[in-house]
């Protein structure tokens, strides 16, 4: 999924056609090519890449199917307009300061001046997914002296997504002649109608992508979920469940978890929340719900001092434990729940019983269309990272999980369940046993840094992967890393965790990615095979 992963992996397959067999050869190309058309159709302002598939096409042209017209008269278009200006320091300068007023007033008055139209349009798009100022996206793009009704229409049906006017993004890409032959676009369009409630028409959109594209596997999992109805399943509350926070001092954005917590559907599951060290302000609020929430529901518990979240974790874990709860989830101070949050969690736990954890996707509580984390796995290739052992130590292997979700706003490409390597920590679920088997999470990475995917880690390595259920998204207030302001001792802490994560599990990594590979196609090839065996999709070649 995304423009980069996208043209990844057809470099890979472009690759491959100089050592393997001829008809192979053919294949890996036509692919390769598919490939780098999709990636161009997620980001069709992009002009170098527009060229780069011309004149692929153009010298190997006895490799490939023809380009549909109206494609082609796109591809051509951006080709010959786009430009970019020599330096755009004044543009960088207002990003690098989050200053989104600013920076989007500048993009209107260079995008008026129309030197650098396209380039202009794709920093517009880029920014309106960051700042979630889609409607701002949509008048400009109305507005603007584009010539290409095809290419209107995509751009402006993606921004009609994100604004939330679904029929007519679903209309403007009904408008593109040949649609269909354009790749992955069949894919948003189902989502853009799921997303508008008109499920039947969806599942026809991605049921017609799965077969032009079958390597497009989101578009598998999210028709499989639409078929089985894992998408709108909502399990039973566990009876025995206690919900577990730890806080620090940000006594309003525990207050307004609390909030959603408690106007949600939890049955009789017990909160409990460790003060961890606030001041009086904290303590204050809590009090105030403990005189509002009964003993039974919501119970307070204090450290001295601030613990960490390890420490934290571990200590509300001794006291489940203790208490006898079959089931524990953990949620962090700054969340945003939907009322059926524990009911989805719980339907994943149903689907995949075998599983340590099951986690949501989780996104910007301000702006929503910013994926912050979504079906995390290892990245077998990760590329090289600093040491900050000692001169001469053996450098850990590198480690790094993977990106997919942060190359797009959220279109729905997340909206499915499967294994992975790991999920957020601000909203999980556990079986109290297995927390108590894997003697909890690692004081090391202290304060907060990389603990729940070292935990995570360690349950794929015994042979109970996480699962992602990418139909619960929760909210998270904590800034998006475009726009969080990190501290030189915050990112030197991350960085410190992320050196002892790669130690601790350097040793066993091969391990780790081939249970991760095996996990994945199991989960893919049983999904295939159920969607062919009840004549859902047919594939010709």
């Amino acid at each position: 999924m995304g423009k980069h992963h996208l043209l990844h992996t057809s470099r890979t397959l472009f690759d491959a056609t100089s050592h393997v067999p001829p008809e192979h050869a053919e294949r890996c190309a036509r692919v390769g090519l598919g490939l780098m058309l999709q990636a161009w159709v997620d980001d069709p302002l992009d002009g170098g890449l527009a060229e780069s598939i011309r004149s692929i096409h153009g010298r190997h042209a006895y490799l490939f199917d023809p380009i549909p017209p109206v494609l082609a008269e796109a591809l051509s278009t951006v080709a010959s307009t786009w430009n970019m200006p020599e330096e755009d320091l004044e543009f960088l300068t207002l990003f690098e300061q989050r200053d989104a007023e600013a920076a989007l007033s500048y993009l209107d008055k260079e995008l008026a001046s129309s030197n650098h139209l396209l380039y202009r349009l794709n920093q517009a798009r880029q920014l309106a997914g960051i700042f979630g100022r889609s409607e701002w996206l949509v008048d400009r793009i109305r507005n603007l002296p584009l010539n290409n009704g095809a290419l209107v229409s995509k751009i402006l049906g993606d921004a009609l997504f994100l604004a939330g006017e679904l029929d007519d993004a679903v209309a403007s890409y009904d408008a593109i002649e040949g649609g269909a032959e354009w790749p992955g676009l069949l894919f948003r369009r189902g989502n853009a109608l799921a997303r508008a409630g008109r499920l039947d028409d969806a599942r026809e959109s991605w049921r017609q992508s799965v077969e032009r594209s079958p390597w497009l596997i989101n578009a598998l999992l999210v028709l499989h979920d639409a078929v089985s109805r894992a998408d709108r399943s909502v399990a039973r509350v566990p009876e025995s469940c206690a919900v577990l926070l730890y806080c620090f001092d940000k006594p309003g954005e525990l207050d307004a978890t609390l909030q959603s917590l408690f106007a949600g559907e939890i049955g009789g599951s017990k909160v409990l929340v460790l003060d961890n060290g606030s001041g009086t302000e904290t303590q204050d609020m809590l009090a105030g719900w403990r005189s509002r929430i009964s003993a039974d529901r919501l119970e307070a518990l204090r450290a001295p001092v601030n613990v960490g979240a390890p420490g934290a974790r571990n200590w509300l874990i001794r006291e489940v434990v203790e208490r006898g709860y079959e089931w524990t989830a953990f949620l962090d101070d700054d969340v945003e729940l939907p009322a059926d949050w524990l009911g989805r969690l719980s339907a994943a736990a149903k689907a995949y019983p075998e599983a340590g954890v099951w986690g949501a996707k989780v996104v910007n509580a301000t702006v929503r269309e910013a994926i912050q984390g979504a079906d995390f796995t290892l990245e077998p290739d990760p590329g090289e990272q600093p040491s900050l052992g000692a001169q001469g130590e053996k450098v850990p292997s590198p480690l790094a999980l993977s990106a997919l979700h942060h190359f797009d706003p959220d279109y729905g490409q997340f909206r499915y369940m499967r294994p992975c390597a790991s999920v957020m920590g601000c909203c999980h679920l556990f079986r109290t046993s297995t927390l108590e088997k894997s003697g909890g999470f690692d004081l090391r990475f202290s304060p907060s840094q990389f603990d729940d995917v070292d935990h995570d880690l360690g349950l794929l390595a015994a042979g109970a992967a996480p699962v992602y259920q990418g139909h619960l998204a929760v909210g998270h207030r904590r800034p998006f890393p475009h726009l969080a302001n990190i501290t030189w001792e915050q990112a030197k802490a991350a960085e410190a965790n992320h050196y002892k994560l790669r130690a601790k599990h350097t040793a066993h990594m091969a391990k780790l990615l081939n249970k991760q590979e095996a996990l994945l196609l199991d989960d893919i090839n049983a999904k295939w095979r159920r969607l062919m065996d009840g004549g859902v999709i047919a594939l010709g070649r």
